[in-house]
């Protein structure tokens, strides 16, 4: 009787012979055996709908895929999120410590602190919301294409994108005090 023991790496689950571990019959099946004894589970030789050599993907892949997808422009949509409130909260924080620096009212501190805090905000909010909007692209850009229809277009990278150039306008705003505001 022949042996043939694949050894799991990460654990403690190896692939053996019946035969070889009962002493039965050569014309037993393969099984799963793990280092706790009488636990045995069945599995097949081959795998069932092998599907390598088919040109059409399967509905059970198509769907992983968009299910990929659906979670990479959730995130997105997170950091979409953190980054509008850090460009807002800077934006408004800027506007009002100009006004009270303006009046008076803020007399302890320096003339450019509440403006350099706001600052590092909107820079914060819009280089973050720049990295994650690449990340995103990389990464859905890696996944397959589905055969039956191109690639459609990503909504949540668009919008991703102008709230950047919106960014970027404020900053434009505050360093160089040119625009409406």
């Amino acid at each position: 009787m022949f042996d043939t023991r694949n050894k799991y790496q990460g654990g403690n689950l190896e692939a053996v012979d019946a035969g070889a571990l009962h002493a039965g019959p050569a014309s037993v099946a393969r099984t799963w055996h793990m280092s706790i004894p009488d636990r045995t589970i069945p599995i097949e030789q081959k795998a069932p709908d092998d599907h390598k050599g088919n040109a059409e993907p399967r509905l059970a892949d198509t769907l992983a895929v968009e299910r990929t997808r659906m979670a990479s422009e959730r995130t997105l949509m997170g950091w979409i999120r953190t980054a509008i409130s850090m460009i807002s909260f800077g934006f408004t924080m800027a506007k009002a410590l100009q006004f009270a620096v303006q009046e008076g009212a803020l007399k302890g501190i320096r003339a450019h602190t509440p403006e350099n805090v706001a600052l590092i905000l909107i820079i914060l909010g819009t280089v973050s919301l720049g990295v994650a909007s690449y990340q995103h692209w990389a990464f859905v850009r890696g996944l397959p294409a589905e055969s039956t229809r191109t690639r459609r277009r990503d909504l949540t990278f668009t919008m991703a994108s102008l709230i950047v150039l919106l960014g970027l306008l404020i900053l434009v705003n505050l360093l160089f005090r040119v625009g409406p505001i």
